[in-house]
């Protein structure tokens, strides 16, 4: 039966009206002995609304709790057994975060602020990633999206909803890596394994020009914990570069362009083949580099040539102790 076709009485009206927006629908079904439905009517009816506080003593301890109860066993994982670094393939992923990664922020009513990591790369590159993705010694399972915008490539965007390895994520760094020095996630790869965290690196914000390679990043970028771990790897010449145009765009660049430094880079890539991740493109390139015959001469007088349009420009000398 309809709740409009249910008689009423004065008193009963009004009860509802003095104490549903603060006793809520179960305590005037209890004390009217009337249908669910039939309060509800007649509170819409009357533009009632149980006030949130009441929702809350009602609903929201309970919620609160399971979220406090998750979030505690969340809480008691250690990083150090769930994230191990003990391959080459999930060093080389970390150093892909680092540069086309991001951590989507999702705010939850009862619980802490979690962190998604997401993955953006362009289609034709995505397709010689997805096997370092799925079979990531990890163990995550990442969900896919491909989008297409007017005038831009199509993009895939891998995102994995892993609230620990988030968290993990922002405990590195990754959450302000475009200014953010590299040194906390570095201390935690073991040394063998950094080699492949730099290419993971290369892959996503390397340039690899036909005398040179550089990593592009913000003008704001702190780039002295990567000179340390070039260095760390026998290079001994990395620059670094801050450009201003004159339409006001800013960024910054660590360069490499010294036969002795592309032949470790070179090195780091010698297992590409082997390894069966990686972006073809940027070995192909660097692997171009390698066979042109005039990296087996002294060309430092180009590489100084290189350096001198660089400053020639509007642009603002690094003020690292590695820059000449």
């Amino acid at each position: 039966m309809k709740g409009h076709y249910i008689q009423w009485t004065e008193q009963e009206l009004d009860l509802i009206r003095d104490n549903y927006p603060t006793k809520g629908t179960r305590w005037c079904v209890e004390t009217l002995k009337k249908p669910l439905h039939a309060i509800t009517y007649q509170a819409n009816k009357m533009g009632l609304q149980v006030l949130k506080e009441v929702k809350a003593r009602r609903f929201g301890d309970g919620v609160k709790a399971r979220k406090a109860k998750e979030h505690e066993r969340i809480e008691a994982i250690p990083h150090e057994s769930y994230i191990v670094v003990d391959n080459p393939k999930t060093a080389y992923l970390l150093g892909l975060l680092w540069g086309d990664g991001s951590l989507d922020k999702q705010i939850s009513r009862f619980g802490p602020i979690l962190f998604y990591p997401a993955l953006t790369m362009v289609r034709e590159d995505a397709v010689f990633i997805e096997s370092c993705l799925t079979d990531t010694p990890l163990g995550m399972t990442w969900a896919k999206y491909e989008r297409q915008r007017e005038h831009w490539k199509p993009i895939c965007e891998y995102k994995v909803f892993d609230r620990v390895f988030g968290k993990f994520l922002v405990s590195k760094g990754y959450r302000q890596k475009s200014t953010k020095d590299i040194g906390a996630i570095i201390e935690y790869i073991p040394q063998q394994y950094r080699g492949y965290w730099l290419r993971g690196l290369i892959d996503a914000d390397g340039h690899i020009g036909t005398k040179q390679m550089e990593i592009c990043s913000t003008y704001e970028q702190d780039w002295t914990e990567h000179i340390k771990l070039l260095e760390s790897l026998g290079l001994k010449r990395p620059r670094v570069y801050r450009t201003k145009s004159k339409r006001g765009h800013k960024s910054s660049s660590l360069v490499m362009g010294w036969k002795t430094d592309l032949e470790k880079i070179w090195a780091l890539y010698s297992t590409f083949e082997q390894d069966g991740f990686g972006l073809p493109r940027k070995y192909e390139a660097l692997k171009a580099i390698m066979n042109d015959g005039r990296l087996n001469k002294n060309f430092s007088d180009e590489v100084n040539k290189a350096f001198r349009s660089w400053k020639s420009r509007d642009d603002r000398p690094c003020e690292s102790a590695s820059c000449p």
